[in-house]
């Protein structure tokens, strides 16, 4: 497997240097295409590779990663962003992989752990179509939150154990830059399924409700087969729902759309809240904490893992159902789900003084 990196860049002096001393040698060719660095990030790309191109940036990512697909010469096609770096363990994974990889390979899945919280968490992974063959001629759509559609049915892609690591998460000015940006490729008329995802969700960041529940129901109307996942939009509609003195609706907007979060334990665990804190049903809760412990959190209609807050696969469900058990007096059920949460949380102390004096208690009553 003959690999082409090709990566779009602009002010990264910072971060290249750790991003292609990770995969230098697990390439064969590097491809920069810089969009405008006022900084070193050109000097600093000449020390690894004679092969950097310049793209007049017209605000659209899809049309900058496209043009630097375009300079691929191998058989196979990486992208990654310049803070995006691959460690020792996963270096290892690559070049096996790289040993194993049969010419029928058409796209090659990679987890990518995209945010980790103050504490270094990890908190947020997804899949990317992270390596692809060239001759097959995918491309990148959408003028931001850019993806690349796999649409061939007879696409042959495999899931690989290699794991990418982003560094940093979004500034507040790439934020700012991504919301206007989103305005205008919708007042454009043109946007895609995902960037009218999007601008309901930035809508709903900026506390315009209602124009947010306009654009989410949207982007619902017109899902079609997509396998994007929308779990946070979902919830965002219910949040704004209960805001408005609308519980009904609220709970609608997650059992109307419990096909798109089957798989998802964010999903049920909203629904577990809503139970909760909204119908105070502690029963039904509970039943949805226990939903969400059983969700791998899968893309729809793809065997391979969807965008997911990793969180809500261990501690969140687990303290939530806790705390219902013990307000249906479980202590002994309590006591085995806040146990099993401390084994994802050794350090928290507040948890451990709470299973202590759960044990205490279920000793004395025998419960």
């Amino acid at each position: 497997m003959e690999i082409s990196l090709c990566m779009i860049v602009k002010n990264e002096e910072s971060n290249l240097p750790k991003c292609l001393d990770s995969v230098k040698d697990l390439v064969d060719e590097i491809n920069i295409v810089d969009t405008g660095s006022t900084d070193r990030t050109i000097e600093i790309a000449s020390q690894y590779t004679d092969r950097i191109f310049t793209f007049e940036w017209i605000d659209d990512f899809s049309a900058a990663r496209n043009f630097s697909f375009s300079k691929a010469t191998k058989e196979y096609i990486m992208w990654l962003d310049a803070d995006d770096v691959i460690t020792e363990e996963n270096r290892d994974k690559f070049k096996k992989m790289k040993e194993v990889a049969v010419p029928s390979i058409d796209v090659v899945f990679m987890t990518y752990n995209y945010y980790y919280d103050e504490k270094e968490n990890l908190n947020y992974t997804h899949v990317r179509e992270r390596i692809l063959k060239r001759s097959c001629g995918f491309t990148w759509v959408g003028n931001i939150h850019e993806h690349i559609e796999i649409n061939n049915p007879t696409a042959n892609s495999i899931m690989s154990d290699v794991v990418i690591n982003h560094t940093r998460y979004n500034t507040n000015e790439s934020s700012e830059r991504n919301k206007r940006m989103i305005r205008d490729v919708i007042e454009s008329g043109k946007a895609t399924r995902r960037e009218k995802f999007y601008h309901a969700l930035f809508l709903k960041q900026d506390g315009k409700n209602e124009e947010s529940l306009k654009w989410y129901n949207e982007f619902l109307d017109d899902l079609g087969d997509d396998y994007f996942e929308c779990i946070d939009g979902l919830i965002d509609m219910h949040d704004i729902y209960i805001q408005k003195g609308e519980p009904d609706k609220a709970l609608a907007a997650l059992l109307d759309n419990e096909s798109l979060g089957s798989d998802m334990s964010e999903f049920y665990c909203a629904l577990g809240d809503h139970y909760r804190d909204v119908e105070h049903d502690n029963w039904k809760a509970a039943a949805s904490y226990e939903k969400a412990l059983t969700c791998e959190g899968m893309m729809r209609n793809l065997e391979i893992p969807a965008y997911k807050k990793d969180i809500y696969y261990y501690s969140v469900p687990l303290r939530s159902l806790g705390k219902c058990q013990l307000k249906m007096n479980q202590f002994s059920e309590a006591l085995t789900s806040y146990k099993r949460a401390r084994v994802y949380n050794r350090k928290d102390q507040v948890l451990k003084d709470l299973c202590d004096r759960l044990e205490k208690l279920v000793d004395k009553i025998g419960a």
